[in-house]
């Protein structure tokens, strides 16, 4: 089974659940589901094809410093926080690059491109938020299948498998 197939078959069990969000861009900030969860981001290249771009997940399981097993809730709507491998570009500082995903970071240092994010040349691509589709699979300590570092791992394996490669956003499986 090729990826397409298997990731819209994940995406319409999702769906009967209601434990799945689409977020369409626009010229404006994504409005963030409050869940924990995968997501993934797809480019729009027409009315009829998208190139996967990106696969993420937030929220994990963790021993507290009790030893006490907790899930830290971190949600979707963090994504926004990051610079790298990527950034969602929501800032006035980012001028003509606000509402762009951007990504292929020019610095290999985390703190380094924290400096740059805001320049124009500090990622490679960009693509605008008009162009951009997000897939949230909700995935909370509650979930009776998946955790989202597991469902994460899923779609990335079965991605490296059926193309050879990751997608270009991401870096390691």
């Amino acid at each position: 089974m090729g990826f397409n197939k298997f990731y819209n078959a994940l995406k319409s069990k999702f769906e009967e659940t209601s434990n799945f969000s689409c977020l369409i861009g626009k010229n404006e900030s994504f409005i963030w589901p409050d869940s924990s969860g995968v997501y993934v981001v797809w480019e729009i290249l027409n009315e009829n094809e998208k190139q996967l771009i990106y696969i993420g997940m937030t929220g994990k399981f963790q021993n507290n410093s009790e030893g006490k097993l907790v899930f830290n809730n971190a949600s979707f709507k963090s994504r926004t926080n990051r610079w790298t491998p990527y950034r969602f570009c929501e800032n006035e500082r980012d001028n003509e690059m606000k509402f762009h995903f951007r990504f292929a970071p020019k610095e290999s240092k985390t703190s380094l491109q924290g400096q740059i994010k805001h320049e124009k040349d500090a990622y490679k691509f960009a693509i605008p938020y008009t162009k951009i589709e997000i897939h949230c699979f909700h995935i909370n300590r509650e979930h009776p299948e998946y955790t989202p570092v597991l469902f994460e791992s899923l779609l990335l394996t079965k991605f490296l498998k059926s193309n050879g490669l990751l997608p270009p956003a991401n870096n390691s499986l």
